[in-house]
């Protein structure tokens, strides 16, 4: 039941929350950098604050678009399989992200996983606000 809003309504709000999910975690990230280089103790020299990477942007957005994709599969997804198979796949694909970025040693694993922790707290919020928006508005699947 969709109340007043028709699929292609549903669809813009969904596209809407993407794009806020997306820039906002851009921005999100930014600024948690920021912050935690602003309060390291070591003091670095211009090099090393340039590659400065806690906590990881990649590591932090890849949780955000592969998460949020997953939400909207599962909420959407009318076969049985898709809820079990689609976050399976989601979470093999970011924990062979996190191998990667360590195996080259790109990262650090605490970069990787406070990217993943900070994005898990964005991607919560978001899902949580549109459900919320969602329930104001009377739509339901």
């Amino acid at each position: 039941m969709y109340g007043f809003y028709g699929k292609a309504e549903i669809k813009k709000i969904e596209l809407l929350s993407l794009v806020v999910v997306a820039g906002g975690g851009e921005l999100y990230e930014k600024s948690l950098r920021r912050i935690f280089h602003h309060f390291s103790p070591i003091r670095k020299s211009l090099i090393e604050q340039l590659s400065y990477t806690f906590p990881s942007e990649q590591s932090l957005m890849a949780f955000v678009i592969y998460g949020f994709a997953v939400f909207v599969l599962v909420r959407h997804s009318k076969r049985l399989w898709v809820p079990t198979l689609v976050p399976i796949a989601a979470i093999l694909i970011l924990l062979l992200i996190a191998i990667s970025r360590f195996y080259l040693s790109i990262q650090y694993p605490s970069d990787i996983a406070a990217g993943y922790v900070f994005g898990g707290v964005w991607l919560g919020l978001n899902v949580l606000l549109l459900e919320t928006f969602r329930l104001m508005k009377g739509i339901t699947l």
